[in-house]
């Protein structure tokens, strides 16, 4: 996985090895390299600082552990928030409707309301843990995979 990473974003597949064979907190080893690209970027002239100053910023709120990526671990959490919207979406347009077949009345409606309103919060629950490392989603520092 690392190898296919580094040929779609033409990262070297060292620098992530070496976060693994680090002892600190992931958010340390990443901030560190990321300075160290910065610096590197700098005294070659390159543009790219802005985009480690925003990498920069969002590891100080969202912790990374060693092999996890920003990337992934943004777009997976996103996914599944938007999840829980489409849900709760879904939910609203159907009380909206005048369906002939199959109408939203009674206990069909409440059950309905009930299944819509579970599913919202378990997918923004599990995006939220996602984001943050918590619960389910807690990774030690050895640990590159999901138990």
């Amino acid at each position: 996985m690392n190898q296919l990473r580094a040929w779609l974003y033409g990262h070297d597949s060292n620098s992530v090895s070496r976060f693994k064979n680090d002892n600190s907190k992931g958010s340390d080893v990443i901030s560190r390299h990321l300075a160290d690209e910065n610096n590197t970027k700098e005294s070659s002239g390159g543009s790219g600082g802005s985009e480690n100053n925003f990498k920069r910023a969002i590891l100080k709120i969202i912790p990374l552990a060693p092999g996890d990526c920003l990337e992934c671990k943004l777009v997976g959490s996103g996914v599944m928030m938007m999840s829980g919207m489409i849900v709760i979406t879904s939910a609203m347009k159907a009380s909206s409707r005048k369906a002939e077949k199959v109408p939203l009345k009674g206990p069909r409606k409440t059950l309905y309301y009930a299944i819509c309103v579970g599913l919202f919060v378990a997918f923004e629950t599990a995006a939220i843990c996602r984001l943050f490392d918590l619960g389910l989603f807690t990774k030690h520092m050895g640990q590159a995979k999901l138990r």
